[in-house]
Protein backbone atom coordinates (compact mmCIF):
# COMPACT_ATOMS: atom_id res chain seq x y z
CA UNK A 1 0.00 0.00 0.00
CA UNK A 2 2.85 2.37 0.76
CA UNK A 3 4.36 1.67 -2.65
CA UNK A 4 1.02 2.22 -4.36
CA UNK A 5 0.46 5.48 -2.52
CA UNK A 6 3.73 6.84 -3.91
CA UNK A 7 2.82 6.17 -7.55
CA UNK A 8 3.43 9.42 -9.44
CA UNK A 9 0.44 10.84 -11.28
CA UNK A 10 1.14 11.30 -15.00
CA UNK A 11 0.21 14.66 -16.47
CA UNK A 12 -2.53 14.67 -19.11
CA UNK A 13 -1.37 16.25 -22.35
CA UNK A 14 -3.05 17.01 -25.65
CA UNK A 15 -2.62 14.32 -28.30
CA UNK A 16 -0.15 15.46 -30.94
CA UNK A 17 2.35 13.45 -32.94
CA UNK A 18 1.30 9.86 -33.57
CA UNK A 19 4.75 8.36 -32.99
CA UNK A 20 5.34 10.01 -29.63
CA UNK A 21 2.50 11.67 -27.71
CA UNK A 22 -0.04 8.98 -28.74
CA UNK A 23 2.03 6.31 -27.02
CA UNK A 24 2.14 8.46 -23.88
CA UNK A 25 -1.61 8.98 -23.99
CA UNK A 26 -2.37 5.28 -24.52
CA UNK A 27 -0.38 4.06 -21.53
CA UNK A 28 -0.26 7.01 -19.16
CA UNK A 29 -3.65 8.68 -19.57
CA UNK A 30 -6.08 5.99 -20.68
CA UNK A 31 -4.71 3.22 -18.51
CA UNK A 32 -5.25 4.91 -15.17
CA UNK A 33 -7.48 3.90 -12.27
CA UNK A 34 -10.23 6.29 -13.39
CA UNK A 35 -10.19 4.91 -16.93
CA UNK A 36 -10.29 1.32 -15.61
CA UNK A 37 -13.25 2.07 -13.38
CA UNK A 38 -15.14 3.34 -16.42
CA UNK A 39 -14.18 0.24 -18.38
CA UNK A 40 -15.09 -2.50 -15.91
CA UNK A 41 -17.86 -4.89 -16.95
CA UNK A 42 -18.85 -8.06 -15.07
CA UNK A 43 -15.75 -7.97 -12.90
CA UNK A 44 -13.48 -7.98 -15.99
CA UNK A 45 -11.52 -4.74 -16.07
CA UNK A 46 -9.32 -3.54 -18.90
CA UNK A 47 -6.30 -4.40 -16.75
CA UNK A 48 -7.54 -7.99 -16.55
CA UNK A 49 -8.05 -8.19 -20.31
CA UNK A 50 -4.78 -6.54 -21.27
CA UNK A 51 -2.38 -7.51 -18.48
CA UNK A 52 -4.04 -10.25 -16.41
CA UNK A 53 -4.17 -8.12 -13.23
CA UNK A 54 -7.29 -7.07 -11.36
CA UNK A 55 -6.77 -3.32 -11.64
CA UNK A 56 -4.43 -0.67 -12.99
CA UNK A 57 -3.21 0.03 -9.46
CA UNK A 58 -2.31 -3.64 -8.97
CA UNK A 59 -0.59 -3.65 -12.38
CA UNK A 60 1.61 -0.67 -11.45
CA UNK A 61 2.42 -2.20 -8.05
CA UNK A 62 3.50 -5.51 -9.61
CA UNK A 63 5.63 -3.81 -12.27
CA UNK A 64 7.31 -1.68 -9.59
CA UNK A 65 7.83 -4.64 -7.22
CA UNK A 66 9.26 -6.91 -9.94
CA UNK A 67 11.21 -4.46 -12.09
CA UNK A 68 11.45 -1.20 -10.13
CA UNK A 69 9.58 0.78 -12.80
CA UNK A 70 6.89 3.47 -12.54
CA UNK A 71 4.67 5.02 -15.21
CA UNK A 72 6.60 7.79 -17.02
CA UNK A 73 5.97 11.30 -15.79
CA UNK A 74 7.69 13.11 -18.67
CA UNK A 75 6.72 13.38 -22.32
CA UNK A 76 8.49 10.92 -24.64
CA UNK A 77 11.13 12.17 -27.06
CA UNK A 78 12.03 11.22 -30.61
CA UNK A 79 15.03 9.17 -29.48
CA UNK A 80 13.07 7.15 -26.88
CA UNK A 81 9.34 7.31 -27.78
CA UNK A 82 8.49 4.25 -25.65
CA UNK A 83 9.67 4.01 -22.03
CA UNK A 84 10.80 0.85 -20.26
CA UNK A 85 7.57 0.82 -18.27
CA UNK A 86 5.57 0.89 -21.50
CA UNK A 87 7.65 -1.84 -23.15
CA UNK A 88 7.13 -3.94 -20.02
CA UNK A 89 3.34 -3.62 -20.33
CA UNK A 90 3.41 -4.14 -24.10
CA UNK A 91 5.15 -7.47 -23.50
CA UNK A 92 2.57 -8.43 -20.85
CA UNK A 93 -0.19 -7.54 -23.31
CA UNK A 94 1.38 -9.83 -25.91
CA UNK A 95 1.52 -12.65 -23.33
CA UNK A 96 -2.06 -12.11 -22.23
CA UNK A 97 -3.70 -11.34 -25.58
CA UNK A 98 -1.35 -12.93 -28.10
CA UNK A 99 -0.99 -9.75 -30.18
CA UNK A 100 1.25 -10.07 -33.28
CA UNK A 101 4.30 -7.82 -33.43
CA UNK A 102 2.88 -5.92 -36.41
CA UNK A 103 -0.28 -5.11 -34.44
CA UNK A 104 1.83 -3.92 -31.50
CA UNK A 105 3.82 -1.67 -33.82
CA UNK A 106 0.62 -0.13 -35.20
CA UNK A 107 -0.71 0.46 -31.67
CA UNK A 108 2.52 2.20 -30.68
CA UNK A 109 2.55 4.27 -33.87
CA UNK A 110 5.90 2.78 -34.90
CA UNK A 111 7.12 1.36 -38.19
CA UNK A 112 5.64 -2.13 -38.57
CA UNK A 113 8.84 -3.30 -40.27
CA UNK A 114 10.99 -2.08 -37.41
CA UNK A 115 12.75 -5.11 -35.89
CA UNK A 116 13.29 -3.24 -32.61
CA UNK A 117 9.63 -3.80 -31.72
CA UNK A 118 10.05 -7.59 -31.71
CA UNK A 119 13.43 -7.38 -29.98
CA UNK A 120 12.15 -5.18 -27.15
CA UNK A 121 8.99 -7.23 -26.64
CA UNK A 122 10.92 -10.53 -26.60
CA UNK A 123 13.40 -9.12 -24.10
CA UNK A 124 10.62 -8.08 -21.73
CA UNK A 125 8.74 -11.36 -22.25
CA UNK A 126 11.90 -13.11 -20.99
CA UNK A 127 11.94 -10.80 -17.96
CA UNK A 128 8.31 -11.69 -17.17
CA UNK A 129 9.26 -15.35 -17.51
CA UNK A 130 12.09 -14.94 -15.01
CA UNK A 131 9.73 -13.20 -12.59
CA UNK A 132 7.22 -16.04 -12.97
CA UNK A 133 9.98 -18.55 -12.26
CA UNK A 134 10.83 -16.75 -9.04
CA UNK A 135 7.19 -16.68 -7.97
CA UNK A 136 6.43 -20.33 -8.78
CA UNK A 137 9.45 -22.09 -7.20
CA UNK A 138 8.82 -21.75 -3.48
CA UNK A 139 9.55 -23.48 -0.18
CA UNK A 140 6.62 -24.86 1.79
CA UNK A 141 6.39 -25.78 5.48
CA UNK A 142 3.97 -27.96 7.48
CA UNK A 143 2.80 -24.84 9.33
CA UNK A 144 1.90 -23.12 6.06
CA UNK A 145 0.09 -26.21 4.73
CA UNK A 146 -1.94 -26.56 7.94
CA UNK A 147 -2.88 -22.88 7.90
CA UNK A 148 -3.98 -22.85 4.23
CA UNK A 149 -5.68 -26.25 4.01
CA UNK A 150 -9.14 -25.68 2.42
CA UNK A 151 -12.23 -26.73 4.34
CA UNK A 152 -13.21 -29.12 1.53
CA UNK A 153 -10.07 -31.18 2.20
CA UNK A 154 -10.66 -31.14 5.94
CA UNK A 155 -14.25 -32.34 5.47
CA UNK A 156 -12.93 -35.40 3.62
CA UNK A 157 -10.24 -36.13 6.21
CA UNK A 158 -7.42 -35.06 3.88
CA UNK A 159 -5.72 -32.62 6.24
CA UNK A 160 -2.24 -33.96 5.45
CA UNK A 161 -2.21 -33.41 1.66
CA UNK A 162 0.81 -31.28 0.80
CA UNK A 163 0.64 -31.23 -3.00
CA UNK A 164 -1.36 -32.08 -6.09
CA UNK A 165 0.98 -33.03 -8.96
CA UNK A 166 -0.30 -32.86 -12.51
CA UNK A 167 1.16 -33.05 -16.00
CA UNK A 168 0.26 -30.81 -18.90
CA UNK A 169 1.10 -31.07 -22.61
CA UNK A 170 1.30 -27.94 -24.76
CA UNK A 171 1.05 -28.42 -28.51
CA UNK A 172 3.90 -27.21 -30.70
CA UNK A 173 4.65 -27.12 -34.40
CA UNK A 174 5.84 -30.50 -35.61
CA UNK A 175 9.59 -30.34 -36.36
CA UNK A 176 10.48 -32.04 -39.66
CA UNK A 177 14.25 -31.59 -39.77
CA UNK A 178 15.02 -34.76 -37.81
CA UNK A 179 12.80 -37.85 -37.56
CA UNK A 180 14.17 -38.71 -34.10
CA UNK A 181 13.22 -35.24 -32.86
CA UNK A 182 9.80 -35.56 -34.51
CA UNK A 183 9.07 -38.85 -32.74
CA UNK A 184 10.34 -37.51 -29.41
CA UNK A 185 7.79 -34.68 -29.64
CA UNK A 186 4.74 -36.91 -30.06
CA UNK A 187 2.26 -36.80 -27.18
CA UNK A 188 -0.17 -39.63 -26.38
CA UNK A 189 -2.31 -37.13 -24.46
CA UNK A 190 -3.03 -34.65 -27.24
CA UNK A 191 -2.10 -36.92 -30.19
CA UNK A 192 0.17 -34.28 -31.66
CA UNK A 193 3.64 -32.79 -31.20
CA UNK A 194 3.92 -31.19 -27.77
CA UNK A 195 6.11 -30.32 -24.83
CA UNK A 196 5.36 -31.66 -21.35
CA UNK A 197 5.80 -30.34 -17.84
CA UNK A 198 4.66 -31.32 -14.35
CA UNK A 199 3.53 -28.83 -11.76
CA UNK A 200 3.07 -29.29 -8.02
CA UNK A 201 0.57 -27.03 -6.27
CA UNK A 202 -0.77 -26.94 -2.72
CA UNK A 203 -4.43 -27.75 -1.96
CA UNK A 204 -5.22 -24.02 -1.94
CA UNK A 205 -3.78 -23.64 -5.47
CA UNK A 206 -0.29 -22.20 -4.86
CA UNK A 207 2.21 -23.52 -7.41
CA UNK A 208 5.47 -24.17 -5.56
CA UNK A 209 7.41 -26.40 -7.99
CA UNK A 210 7.38 -27.33 -11.65
CA UNK A 211 9.65 -29.03 -14.17
CA UNK A 212 11.04 -27.41 -17.27
CA UNK A 213 9.40 -28.15 -20.60
CA UNK A 214 10.48 -31.48 -22.11
CA UNK A 215 9.57 -33.16 -25.38
CA UNK A 216 6.30 -34.97 -24.73
CA UNK A 217 7.54 -38.52 -25.36
CA UNK A 218 9.12 -38.56 -21.89
CA UNK A 219 6.90 -40.17 -19.26
CA UNK A 220 5.57 -38.35 -16.24
CA UNK A 221 7.25 -40.90 -13.96
CA UNK A 222 10.61 -40.15 -15.58
CA UNK A 223 10.12 -36.43 -14.97
CA UNK A 224 9.27 -37.05 -11.30
CA UNK A 225 12.43 -39.16 -10.95
CA UNK A 226 14.50 -36.46 -12.65
CA UNK A 227 13.02 -33.76 -10.40
CA UNK A 228 13.29 -35.88 -7.23
CA UNK A 229 16.07 -33.88 -5.50
CA UNK A 230 13.98 -30.70 -5.72
CA UNK A 231 11.01 -32.43 -4.09
CA UNK A 232 12.76 -32.71 -0.74
CA UNK A 233 10.77 -29.58 0.18
CA UNK A 234 7.65 -31.79 0.52
CA UNK A 235 7.42 -32.44 4.29
CA UNK A 236 7.81 -36.03 5.59
CA UNK A 237 4.56 -37.82 6.40
CA UNK A 238 2.47 -35.69 4.04
CA UNK A 239 0.47 -37.12 1.12
CA UNK A 240 0.19 -36.31 -2.58
CA UNK A 241 -3.25 -36.25 -4.21
CA UNK A 242 -2.32 -37.71 -7.60
CA UNK A 243 -3.87 -39.34 -10.64
CA UNK A 244 -3.13 -42.89 -11.75
CA UNK A 245 -0.07 -41.88 -13.76
CA UNK A 246 1.80 -41.09 -10.53
CA UNK A 247 0.72 -44.12 -8.49
CA UNK A 248 4.22 -45.62 -7.96
CA UNK A 249 6.32 -42.46 -7.81
CA UNK A 250 6.61 -42.21 -4.00
CA UNK A 251 10.06 -43.83 -4.22
CA UNK A 252 11.34 -40.81 -6.18
CA UNK A 253 10.50 -38.36 -3.39
CA UNK A 254 13.34 -37.96 -0.87
CA UNK A 255 10.77 -38.11 1.95
CA UNK A 256 8.81 -41.00 0.39
CA UNK A 257 5.55 -39.03 0.22
CA UNK A 258 2.61 -41.40 -0.29
CA UNK A 259 0.57 -41.05 -3.50
CA UNK A 260 -3.19 -41.08 -2.97
CA UNK A 261 -4.66 -42.06 -6.37
CA UNK A 262 -7.92 -43.44 -7.79
CA UNK A 263 -8.26 -47.23 -7.63
CA UNK A 264 -7.31 -49.66 -10.43
CA UNK A 265 -9.53 -52.38 -11.86
CA UNK A 266 -6.67 -54.91 -11.72
CA UNK A 267 -8.45 -57.44 -13.93
CA UNK A 268 -11.89 -56.99 -12.36
CA UNK A 269 -14.98 -56.15 -14.38
CA UNK A 270 -15.98 -53.11 -12.33
CA UNK A 271 -15.23 -51.04 -9.24
CA UNK A 272 -17.02 -51.47 -5.93
CA UNK A 273 -19.39 -48.76 -4.72
CA UNK A 274 -16.94 -47.85 -1.92
CA UNK A 275 -14.12 -47.40 -4.46
CA UNK A 276 -16.29 -45.25 -6.71
CA UNK A 277 -17.25 -43.03 -3.77
CA UNK A 278 -13.62 -42.67 -2.62
CA UNK A 279 -12.37 -41.98 -6.16
CA UNK A 280 -15.02 -39.34 -6.69
CA UNK A 281 -13.68 -37.45 -3.68
CA UNK A 282 -10.11 -37.60 -4.98
CA UNK A 283 -11.07 -36.53 -8.50
CA UNK A 284 -13.24 -33.69 -7.23
CA UNK A 285 -10.51 -32.24 -5.03
CA UNK A 286 -7.88 -32.62 -7.75
CA UNK A 287 -9.70 -29.90 -9.66
CA UNK A 288 -7.39 -27.45 -7.88
CA UNK A 289 -4.47 -28.36 -10.15
CA UNK A 290 -6.62 -27.85 -13.27
CA UNK A 291 -7.46 -24.33 -12.10
CA UNK A 292 -3.74 -23.68 -11.53
CA UNK A 293 -2.92 -24.69 -15.12
CA UNK A 294 -5.80 -22.56 -16.43
CA UNK A 295 -3.82 -19.50 -15.33
CA UNK A 296 -1.43 -20.41 -18.14
CA UNK A 297 -3.87 -21.65 -20.76
CA UNK A 298 -6.17 -18.64 -20.31
CA UNK A 299 -3.35 -16.42 -21.61
CA UNK A 300 -3.65 -16.30 -25.39
CA UNK A 301 0.09 -15.92 -25.86
CA UNK A 302 0.80 -19.13 -23.90
CA UNK A 303 -1.82 -21.42 -25.44
CA UNK A 304 -1.10 -24.27 -27.83
CA UNK A 305 0.25 -23.17 -31.19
Amino acid sequence: NAACASIPRPRCRRREKIGQIWVWKFFSTKLTSKWHKRNCRDKASAATTLFGFRSWKETVCYVHALFGLYPPTELPNCKDPVSKFEWCLVAKTRINCGLPYRTIAYILGLNAENSHVAENVRWWVDRWGEAGEDLSILDITPEYLEHTCPQAFKDEGLNNVCAIPDGKDFKIYTPRNNTLFTRACYSDKVHASAVRCISWCTPMGLSFEHTNLFLARVSEKALVELWGPRLKKCPPGWTMLSDRGFWDTARYYPNMNRQLTPKFLSGRSQFTSEEVSADRTICKLRYTCEVAFSRVTDSDGLKDV
